[in-house]
């Protein structure tokens, strides 16, 4: 079964933001991505990156505890009636597709950390050839008059 994850759907997103009381504008200073971005999101013209996700419902979650001292929103109560279970179940789908992302994003610094020390070694090179050039110009020319 191919399904779009719960925290990727865009009604999911923009109902947990509005009923938090956040505009798109609060949202996007509280978790750092773009107010276009969210509202792209929300409307479907884009879609929700791991990375992102975890930014915006990183904020999501500290606002709706800020509010109200618990989590209400991030389960969909009408999975499997609103039964403990279905609550528990969804829960663990979230956490699941969280865990993924974040994992995503641990990879992807682990390649990014590695282009650093890349970038790092090529530009020791180029410092070590600028100043042996830097040397080499600087003593003056023999001349060969006699």
């Amino acid at each position: 079964m191919n399904r779009t994850p719960m925290w990727c759907d865009a009604d999911f997103l923009k109902g947990i933001r509005e009923a938090n009381g956040l505009s798109q504008s609060d949202l996007s200073e509280r978790s750092g991505v773009s107010r276009a971005f969210i509202a792209n999101v929300e409307s479907g013209r884009r879609s929700l990156n791991p990375v992102d996700g975890l930014k915006i419902y990183g904020a999501l979650v500290v606002a709706e505890v800020e509010r109200r001292g618990k989590l209400v929103h991030f389960v969909n109560p009408s999975y499997k009636g609103g039964t403990k279970e279905g609550i528990l179940e969804s829960l663990t789908a979230i956490q699941g597709e969280f865990e993924r992302a974040a994992q995503k994003v641990e990879r992807e610094i682990e390649r990014l950390q590695a282009k650093v020390k890349e970038y790092r070694t090529w530009a020791a090179k180029y410092r070590a050839e600028e100043e042996y050039w830097r040397n080499i110009s600087e003593k003056p020319a023999k001349t060969h008059v006699k």
